[in-house]
């Protein structure tokens, strides 16, 4: 009841994300690095739909690129600010780990 991101199987950081933006200060910032899996799961469902009324403004990809050393891992950033409406979503994916920043992918979500 305390959580509209709620589903009975999803992964903890789905209830944290949620938790996270709604604790923001006025024009706070909110970052998360965590598993890209929200992106399709069912489970994650209503936290897509949830996102879609908040302050997202980036979230970064990285897909399957071995970014920690030792892990699998399927990281993205997710970054939302308090209070600040944006008309297009920034989302970036990371090609190449060995590139430099200005290599990202980048392309703005209607």
């Amino acid at each position: 009841d305390k959580y509209k991101t709620y589903h009975g199987s999803a992964d903890l950081y789905v209830y944290f994300i949620e938790k996270g933006i709604s604790l923001l200060r006025s024009k706070g910032h909110f970052s998360y690095i965590v598993a890209n899996k929200w992106f399709r799961t069912r489970y994650a469902e209503s936290l897509r739909a949830w996102l879609k009324e908040q302050s997202v403004d980036e979230i970064i990809d990285f897909g399957d690129l071995p970014v920690f050393q030792g892990a699998t891992t399927y990281p993205c950033v997710i970054h939302a600010r308090k209070d600040v409406l944006f008309s297009k979503l920034l989302v970036s994916r990371v090609e190449n780990l060995e590139s430099e920043i200005r290599n990202l992918v980048k392309y703005r979500l209607e």
